[in-house]
């Protein structure tokens, strides 16, 4: 334990390189969740197999996201004007196909049978489906911004929407709840170890070797899902989360609390460290000190 006192410095240094490789090496986590956070059926299913087929159809469609354009006037049916304008929109969005990537649409004007497929029974809604290509440089959330840019009709509500877009929206409310849950678990932690404790220094001594601890988590878990295929979820960063910033949180304050009985007995700051050390280090069980 003096040896280590006396070379502090490389352990501190260590951690910060640890620390920074982590920060710089950690794949982009929106769009890693989007790419591999689904949930996947196994290949010898048939619905897997039969998803696979449908990808086989029409050379045109491989490699396109579906996208829908909603077009709508609250519970009133759209006016003359209103249908219009969604006309106008719909020929904007003719003439930027190749800008745009769009590989195929289908307007309600094309037939009768689109339009009975793609106007509302009370006729306040009317839909327009695109085909999108989809690429590594064109990805969803490109895509969804640009129609959704594209798709804004004067007078009418629009919206954009389809399979990948829903997943994206609900990958990006993935990312900014894990967000907030750092947030508040930060904010609760120190709460509760400066009512255990009395002392401001001791919950930031705490949340930084838990944040180190987080930070490098999740940024050996992102590349292994990255290079390696390791298993992932759209929670997986969440349960990192909250699992660390808990048993990390209960695991010092076990060390507080031995370090300071040794105090109180009258043993050195050395031999106290020391001390805490090996039983925490030895898994004595002990009662967290809240429900995390």
């Amino acid at each position: 334990m003096r040896w280590m006192n006396k070379h502090y410095i490389w352990n501190v240094l260590g951690w910060l390189v640890i620390v920074m490789l982590a920060v710089l090496t950690i794949p982009n986590m929106s769009k890693l969740v989007a790419d591999k956070g689904q949930i996947t059926v196994p290949s010898s299913y048939q619905s897997t197999r039969a998803t696979n087929m449908q990808k086989q159809w029409g050379r045109s469609q491989r490699g396109t996201t579906a996208v829908v354009v909603v077009f709508n006037n609250g519970d009133s049916a759209l006016t003359a004007s209103q249908n219009t304008q969604i006309d106008k929109t719909i020929n904007r969005i003719k003439n930027h196909e190749d800008q745009y990537e769009i590989r195929s649409m289908t307007a309600a004007s094309d037939s009768s049978t689109a339009a009975s497929q793609l106007i509302s029974k009370d006729k306040s809604t009317q839909l327009l489906q695109l085909n999108v290509h989809k690429s590594s440089s064109h990805s969803v959330s490109s895509i969804r911004s640009q129609i959704t840019t594209l798709a804004k009709t004067s007078g009418v509500k629009t919206y954009v929407t389809g399979a990948d877009v829903l997943n994206q929206d609900f990958s990006d409310a993935t990312q900014a709840g894990v967000q907030k849950t750092e947030i508040i678990a930060a904010i609760f932690i120190f709460l509760v170890l400066w009512l255990v404790f009395r002392s401001p220094v001791t919950p930031l001594f705490s949340l930084l070797t838990v944040g180190v601890s987080v930070i490098t988590s999740i940024s050996v878990v992102a590349n292994l899902v990255d290079r390696f295929n390791f298993p992932f979820s759209n929670f997986t960063q969440v349960f990192i989360v909250i699992v660390l910033f808990g048993i990390g949180t209960d695991y010092n304050i076990l060390l507080y609390n031995e370090f300071r009985e040794r105090l109180a007995r009258g043993k050195d700051r050395y031999t106290a460290t020391k001390e805490a050390i090996k039983i925490g280090g030895g898994g004595r069980s002990f009662t967290p000190a809240y429900p995390f």
